[in-house]
């Protein structure tokens, strides 16, 4: 019996892909430059890395701490863990940094708090928040990051479609693609999103981003779900 291949390895090009983007490991990432069946995955992992060089030199400079050169700190970390360099990386040198991608890669990996929440404060993309919502776990991060999108600085008619982008991942994530009212921790995102837009816009705001989910979104229950959800709020009856 031959042993099972890790994902990046694999032919198919979106399971690949998906593997560079969880992968935190430096050390697998140049394995996958130098080892990875498709072109389009050594390429993605060859960015990956970049961005991950970059932001180590840029901490590196902004943390006194630290007596030795760029080149020495990288040396020193190569062959641990992502996730242990980003201890780190310093709020000042977050701070720094106007790439969304890095930032989203710090929100993704960083393991404390404060690196991620400086992070998230700083994303102002949408569609990087998004993906942070659909490809986290930890609900600390994607709770962070559901409050940092609802609260950009937005037109009512952006809030609403990033509304409707955050019900479609949390919906997409959940059991059966329907959601459920008696999972606490997915029924208070769905509260807090609904609970977002009546403090803004409404009723109104709310009904309009009822009717363009339950247009963009067709998974049984999921509607249903959602209006128990929202149940009170704002006079909604669910």
């Amino acid at each position: 019996m031959g042993l099972i291949k890790p994902a990046w390895q694999s032919d198919n090009k979106e399971k690949a892909l998906r593997a560079v983007e969880k992968e935190t490991s430096m050390e697998v990432i140049t394995k996958m430059i130098q080892k990875a069946v498709l072109s389009e995955v050594r390429q993605a992992a060859d960015e990956k890395l970049k961005r991950i060089t970059d932001l180590l030199i840029i901490a590196n400079k902004e943390l006194d701490k630290h007596q030795f050169s760029s080149m020495e700190y990288l040396d020193r970390t190569s062959s641990q863990s992502l996730v242990e360099h980003f201890r780190y990386a310093s709020r000042e040198a977050i701070s720094k940094i106007s790439s969304q991608s890095v930032l989203a890669d710090i929100a993704k990996n960083a393991t404390d708090s404060g690196s991620q929440e400086a992070a998230l404060a700083k994303i102002t993309a949408p569609e990087m928040l998004l993906d942070i919502i659909k490809n986290v776990i930890d609900p600390f991060v994607c709770n962070s990051a559901i409050k940092s999108l609802l609260n950009l600085n937005a037109t009512l008619e952006n809030l609403a479609d990033n509304c409707v982008g955050v019900l479609i991942v949390l919906y997409e994530k959940s059991p059966e693609g329907g959601g459920h009212a008696t999972d606490h921790i997915f029924s208070k995102r769905i509260k807090q999103i609904g609970e977002r837009l009546a403090n803004v816009g409404g009723f109104d705001l709310m009904k309009r981003v009822h009717e363009n989910f339950s247009s963009s979104y067709s998974v049984y229950g999921a509607v249903r779900n959602l209006e128990m959800c929202w149940d009170g709020i704002a006079g909604w009856a669910g």
